[in-house]
């Protein structure tokens, strides 16, 4: 089957099986009218098409839930509303993980949904690279509590737990070193710009911790909401369980 022919027969099947989908989408298009809105959608459904072609199974039930529909219609609102490509791809990850897994749509959708819309991908690099660091940095102070317990217990002292925890501190600082590339090509002013955008969504705190002697990466930390906010990146739909 030719491409053209594929992406045709996938979106027959998207739309389709969806119960309220005609009307929906003829209501949008009149709201919408001209031919760029109507560009983002079929290119919106060419990202979704890619998966159909790839031989992945669809369930076609699980277009007909209610729990679909009402994501389905959010979901495509945002899209007619952005040009990017990095947005309709976190919309179509979206739909397909509740195609393949249906879950129930929870309270904060829309409100992820709208942060998807308003941040840049840079941003959402930025919040992630922010959490995994936390994380890097959570297990560097653990090791550095074993090496120092491990001494105690064997009577070895203290000059034997500095020489250790020197050498670990010098290993996990020039592998942090390696990972801020994106960081150093990213302005201090830009960094500190994007930072300012995540703090005034409640993506992260508001960087008390930080003082002159160390880079804005150095202490900063991502709030529960930004927790819960990258987890629906990573898992959608499913970040309240």
């Amino acid at each position: 089957m030719e491409s053209k022919e594929i992406l045709v027969s996938a979106t027959k099947i998207i739309f389709g099986n969806i119960p309220f989908a005609g009307p929906a989408l003829d209501e949008m298009f009149f709201e919408y009218r001209g031919r760029l809105k109507q560009e983002r959608l079929n290119k919106f459904v060419e990202l979704l098409s890619e998966y159909f072609e790839k031989g992945q199974n669809l369930d076609l039930e699980n277009l007909k839930t209610e729990d679909f529909s009402d994501l389905f219609e959010a979901v495509i609102k945002r899209v007619v509303q952005t040009k990017s490509e990095d947005k309709h791809r976190h919309f179509r990850d979206i739909l397909i993980s509740q195609i393949k897994n249906p879950k129930k749509t929870n309270s904060e959708l829309e409100i992820f949904l709208d942060l998807i819309s308003s941040l840049n991908e840079t941003q959402i690099i930025i919040l992630s690279e922010y959490r995994e660091k936390a994380i890097r940095y959570k297990e560097y102070f653990s090791q550095c509590r074993v090496i120092e317990e491990k001494n105690i217990k064997k009577g070895a002292g203290i000059d034997s737990s500095s020489e250790q925890l020197e050498k670990l501190k010098e290993v996990f600082f020039e592998k942090e070193n390696e990972r801020n590339d994106f960081y150093k090509k990213l302005p201090e002013n830009d960094l500190l710009y994007n930072k300012q955008i995540l703090i005034s969504k409640g993506l992260m705190n508001d960087g008390i911790y930080e003082s002159p002697l160390h880079s804005p990466l150095s202490q900063a930390e991502v709030s529960e909401f930004g927790l819960r906010f990258l987890k629906f990146l990573a898992n959608p739909i499913t970040a309240d369980e």
